[in-house]
């Protein structure tokens, strides 16, 4: 099923992550599906809503249809629109509901939004967003509250010796085609100048080897303390659209990024991310 998974809770921040589906979808020409988990927890501070002649599922159908309808079309596209569809779901595991639907439906791609103050996303780990983003069968991009799409002009790939595999950079480079954007080689220098080297060779030699590629492309090396602090670095440097990280072994993306994120991800607030997994 060629979807885009968007999965909300009525946030600002799930808004904007809907809109953007809907602009990239536009682009794809895919349709995106809408889905709301209510967990079966009780919190206090979201408000509950009875009305008459009217099961549980049904009241949170309506409550996501309103959500939905509410929301000009994305990109003004009516193939796009027709192509909207919306699901309410209830579970006791949020995440667990989200990466089934999403592996049973064969999503290409789930889009989620993603809470920040500022420039900062604060205890992203052990969100849902990010939960998600570590047990999805497919790629992730989580959108800042506060970042507009405006397409992908500018990708950085966060590369390493293991995540430059063929497979993987295979995906990322008909990515950076379908939007005609400039690919970005970013390593992270913490010390380890042997696979860097490793990993600059080795992408070199997929680039070239069917001759010149036909995208622009930058391999650069940041020095830094850690991965958070590099990129950060970096996107302050260029006019970055998109962050893509691999993730090898469905690793805590702590262990990915440094152990200083399970503190804060000191990501740029208009940045979006994306997700994949190697394995």
């Amino acid at each position: 099923m060629n979807t885009i998974l968007v999965p909300v809770d009525f946030s600002k921040s799930s808004k904007n992550a809907y809109l953007f589906a809907g602009k990239f979808a536009a682009i794809r020409r895919t349709g995106v599906r809408v889905i709301n988990i209510k967990s079966g927890s009780l919190k206090t501070n979201e408000p509950l809503y009875f009305e008459p002649n009217k099961g549980r599922e049904e009241v949170l159908q309506d409550r996501l249809m309103r959500f939905v309808s509410d929301i000009p079309a994305p990109a003004g596209d009516a193939a796009v629109q027709s192509a909207i569809d919306a699901a309410a779901y209830t579970g006791f595991s949020t995440v667990g509901k989200i990466t089934q639907i999403a592996r049973e439906e064969d999503a290409m791609l789930i889009v989620m939004g993603m809470k920040g103050a500022h420039d900062v996303v604060e205890k992203v780990l052990g969100s849902v967003s990010t939960g998600v983003a570590q047990k999805a069968h497919c790629p992730v991009i989580l959108v800042p509250e506060k970042a507009p799409y405006r397409g992908f002009d500018h990708i950085v790939y966060a590369s390493n010796y293991e995540a430059a595999g063929e497979d993987f950079l295979n995906q990322i480079v008909a990515f950076t085609r379908l939007f005609n954007s400039t690919l970005h080689f970013v390593h992270i220098d913490l010390g380890k100048q042997e696979q860097f080297a490793k990993a600059e060779q080795k992408i070199f030699d997929y680039l070239f080897k069917n001759g010149s590629p036909d995208f622009p492309f930058h391999i650069s090396k940041i020095q830094a303390g850690n991965a958070v602090e590099g990129l950060n670095q970096y996107c302050k440097q260029y006019p970055v659209d998109l962050v893509v990280l691999a993730n090898k072994h469905r690793s805590k993306l702590d262990n990915l990024l440094g152990k200083s994120t399970t503190k804060r991800v000191a990501m740029h607030a208009e940045i979006p991310l994306m997700i994949y997994h190697l394995d």
